[in-house]
């Protein structure tokens, strides 16, 4: 009998491997600086006079979604910013899972109050 494979299990799996792979190696997807800026562009048109560009740079080689107003790479900025958001996110889901782990772990160890105790009677 042939094993079906699960194709959601597949994807979610590699989704996952590709997150991982932007928080441990982001230089693999961009080779710039995310906070360095380019804020002139120039250059000789057919006529030989020289012009010059300020940023926002419309998308190029160099730059596969452009730049911002201050000329960063957005490519850069999104991929370090994914990889700053999903950080954030396991460090609170790990601390999420902690703080449950200790509050239903910690009930069975709790002290046990005797039902004849003063306090005890008194509260109820």
């Amino acid at each position: 009998m042939k094993r079906k494979i699960n194709m959601p299990l597949v994807l979610g799996g590699l989704i996952l491997l590709m997150l991982l792979s932007v928080i441990l190696v982001p230089s693999f997807y961009t080779k710039y600086n995310p906070y360095a800026t380019e804020t002139l562009k120039s250059y000789q048109d057919d006529s030989g006079n020289f012009k010059f560009m300020t940023p926002p740079f419309a998308p190029d080689e160099r730059h596969k979604l452009g730049t911002d107003e201050m000329g960063r790479d957005l490519v850069s900025l999104i991929v370090y910013g994914a990889r700053l958001t999903i950080g954030i996110s396991l460090m609170v889901v790990f601390l999420d899972f902690y703080s449950v782990f200790l509050l239903v772990f910690q009930r069975p160890l709790a002290i046990q109050w005797p039902r004849d105790h003063k306090a005890v009677q008194y509260c109820f």
